[in-house]
């Protein structure tokens, strides 16, 4: 976790040297009107026809590359919803981006099962709930629920993803990739049980076994 920590910091300096080099720095003042906010980002409103989004990564376990992986994967497989880094904006002494996209108001509700249906087609598995696996590509996606992909004349919307590289993740052995249909948690967790073996391996799983590792309240 400390060389995580350090890797953290560093991709931070390099980041801030490319933005200070290429003017990549953003105004509040530039950001919109404020409209709402998650965990991990706020959005704000750009003339309503588009929404700016701000991240401090900590969504992807506080790793710069996982998050800009997510938003060129966002790009390629849902292009209709593609963000555009804008830049970078210190909130607070952190580093956020700083991210426009598309602004899509629903107008139906969104079929989870068109959801499926789409994702398969292009490679992924629905491994559990909302979340899905290209065994091909080694990626996960997850949270693909109805406030995160919408519904607009018929059309889905994927606003919000999350993707990871598998091989980035590191309490997941390559082995996983092996894995059918499922990603059972039992089929990776070699050096005994690790929390919660009873379903499948979700990236949310995986962020609570990294944060009780680095508390201290499990030894991998």
């Amino acid at each position: 976790m400390v060389e995580e920590s350090i890797n953290f910091k560093e991709q931070e300096k390099k980041l801030r040297e490319f933005a200070n080099a290429n003017n990549l720095w953003v105004k509040s003042s530039d950001l919109g009107d404020y409209f709402n906010e998650g965990a991990e980002q706020a959005i704000y409103l750009n003339d309503n026809k588009f929404v700016v989004k701000t991240n401090s990564c900590n969504f992807f376990n506080y790793s710069w590359i996982d998050y800009l992986n997510n938003l060129i994967l966002n790009n390629y497989f849902f292009p209709e919803t593609a963000y555009e880094l804008l830049g970078f904006i210190e909130i607070d002494g952190n580093l956020h981006s700083v991210v426009k996209q598309l602004y899509v108001i629903a107008n139906e509700k969104t079929n989870l099962d068109l959801v499926r249906n789409q994702m398969a087609e292009n490679g992924f598995l629905n491994i559990k709930g909302n979340d899905y696996y290209n065994p091909e590509l080694g990626i996960i996606v997850e949270d693909l629920h109805d406030e995160n992909v919408l519904t607009k004349d018929g059309n889905l919307y994927f606003i919000d993803t999350v993707f990871y590289i598998v091989d980035n993740l590191d309490f997941v052995p390559a082995k996983v990739v092996d894995i059918d249909k499922s990603i059972l948690a039992d089929k990776f967790a070699e050096g005994g049980e690790i929390g919660d073996n009873s379903g499948y391996y979700t990236i949310a799983k995986h962020k609570d076994i990294e944060k009780r590792t680095y508390n201290g309240e499990i030894t991998i």
